[in-house]
C-alpha cells in the first residue's frame, strides 16, 4: 500500500492500493477489453503501478477482483478496478515521494488493526477489500479466489442524518456496512 501525500485532491493521507486515472494512451496500448474489464484499465493499473510504486508487471499479470462506483449523489464520480497480482521477487516496490510519500508491505488484518487506531486512514473502498482480502492466508488461494469471481459493480450510498455524513455498502457487503465521516476520515461503524 501507498499512502497519499496529505496536499493531493483525492484521498490526501490515506493508506490506499496504487492506483490513477485511465488515459488514451493506455486505451492505445490495450485497445481491446480483457474479459469483463473496459479497454485500458489492465494498462492504466500497470502504468500507475509502476509510476506509484516501482513494480514492473506485464498487462496479463493482474487478476480483476472488484470494481467500485462512487455514490450517484457524487458530482466528481470513479468507477475503480482492483486487481491481484503477485510481486515480482527480483522488484522492490519503492513509492514515488510525489503522489506517495510512504509504502509499506502490509497484511490486511495489520492494516485494518492499524486504521482501527487511527495510525493509518484508509477510505472504505480500501477498507472493504483489505476485509475481503484478509481471510486468505496465501497468495495462491487470493488469486485462485480472484480468478473464479464474477466482479459486479459496488455501489454505496451517501447520505446526511442529523448533521453527520454516512456511507452505507450495498447488501453483498458482509463485513461493516456502514461508514461515518469524523475529522475528515471515514470511519466504519460498529
Amino acid at each position: 500500500m501507498i499512502r497519499r501525500h496529505d496536499q493531493v485532491a483525492f484521498m490526501g493521507g490515506a493508506h490506499v492500493f496504487p492506483g490513477g486515472s485511465l488515459d488514451e494512451d493506455d486505451r492505445r496500448m490495450q485497445p481491446d477489453a480483457i474479459g469483463a474489464v473496459p479497454a485500458g484499465h489492465h494498462a492504466a493499473a500497470v502504468r500507475e503501478l509502476a509510476e506509484e510504486a516501482a513494480i514492473v508487471l506485464p498487462v496479463d499479470a493482474l487478476t480483476p477482483f472488484a470494481r467500485w462506483v462512487t455514490p450517484a449523489i457524487e458530482t466528481k464520480r470513479y468507477d475503480v478496478w482492483f486487481f491481484l497480482a503477485r510481486a515480482p521477487e527480483h522488484q522492490q516496490a519503492v513509492h514515488d515521494a510525489h503522489e506517495a510519500v510512504d509504502s509499506v508491505w502490509i497484511d490486511p488484518s495489520h492494516a485494518i488493526e492499524r486504521c482501527r487506531r487511527g495510525e493509518i486512514a484508509l477510505p472504505p473502498p480500501t477498507w472493504t477489500t483489505l476485509r475481503m482480502l484478509e481471510r486468505f492466508r496465501t497468495m495462491a488461494g487470493a488469486m485462485e479466489w480472484a480468478r473464479a469471481r464474477t466482479v459486479s459493480p459496488i455501489q454505496p450510498t451517501y447520505a446526511t442524518r442529523d448533521g453527520v455524513d454516512l456511507l452505507t455498502m450495498p447488501e453483498e457487503i458482509t463485513s461493516e456496512r456502514q461508514f461515518v465521516l469524523k475529522n475528515g476520515r471515514w470511519q466504519p461503524v460498529s
